[in-house]
């Protein structure tokens, strides 16, 4: 961290788990001090796995606000059941809504309770920081797991729409959801999905998805005003367009596992570890 962000005062709520169970601290700094508080927790819910409650978050009174994943339900309680699901979120950058990632079952990739066989799930919630808290949406997209982004227009890119982006790893593609309020016809709806085949990289002559691009690294850039998807099977960039939705280019990056957009949106970068040169030095 900077100085200046260890000179600031924050609250912040840290899940931890041993990947079966889990429980929910508090952790602030308050005029130099740092204090941690680890909240009440309950049993576990019994429930199967797809039927859950999902952490959404905390409200001001650090109370638990959890979602029924089938009823769409929201409650709020004082004590955490050790085995809600912590869902991958994505914190739209303008806005109050906040993006909920279910990558689905583990070896199918798909939602049963709202997908049946067809994909999986994002679900979309508002103000999840409070006790006004609401669902406002639960869409079907490709079968996870699931990464997102956020195209909107800049002074560069003014012609860009407010739009989600959604990458499906079992899939190979990327499902565009509208994102603004002002669009009834297209908003927290998929008016596209992106297919990410390359047919020369693909070993049994498939032309379409499903395929083997294993997208895992998705950004957009304000300054170019285009989205940049990692497919880590091919070892490739695709470059979409979100005004049309079209992969315009496609760049050569082997070695990575997921990309990363600096706050500028000047920079473009991946993370990734060259295990064949020297398999010991990871």
């Amino acid at each position: 961290m900077s100085d200046a962000t260890l000179g600031m005062d924050f609250t912040l709520g840290y899940y931890s788990s041993d990947r079966k169970t889990g429980r929910v601290c508090v952790v602030k700094r308050r005029n130099g001090e740092f204090s941690i508080n680890c909240l009440g927790v309950e049993a576990e819910s019994g429930l199967e796995k797809g039927l859950k409650p999902i952490f959404v978050g905390l409200t001001e009174e650090h109370r638990f606000i959890l979602l029924n994943p089938e009823t769409k339900s929201i409650r709020i309680q004082c004590n955490f059941p050790v085995d809600a699901f912590p869902a991958h979120i994505y914190s739209d950058p303008h806005a109050s809504r906040d993006w909920f990632m279910n990558d689905g079952d583990k070896e199918s990739g798909n939602d049963t309770v709202n997908c049946g066989e067809h994909g999986s799930s994002v679900t979309v919630i508002e103000n999840t920081a409070s006790a006004s808290a609401r669902h406002l949406a639960t869409i079907c997209v490709g079968r996870g797991h699931h990464q997102a982004t956020f195209s909107y227009p800049s002074e560069q890119a003014p012609a860009v729409p407010h739009t989600t982006y959604i990458s499906n790893l079992k899939d190979g593609t990327v499902s565009a959801i509208g994102n603004d309020p002002d669009n009834d016809e297209h908003y927290l709806k998929v008016i596209a999905t992106i297919d990410l085949c390359e047919p020369d990289k693909e070993k049994d002559g498939r032309t379409g998805a499903p395929c083997n691009a294993f997208p895992h690294g998705l950004v957009y850039s304000k300054v170019s005003g285009k989205l940049y998807n990692l497919n880590n099977g091919y070892g490739t960039i695709a470059v979409i367009d979100p005004v049309t939705n079209v992969i315009e280019e496609r760049i050569e990056f082997k070695g990575h596992s997921n990309l990363f957009v600096t706050p500028c949106g000047r920079y473009i970068f991946g993370r990734g570890a060259d295990r064949k040169s020297d398999p010991e030095h990871v």
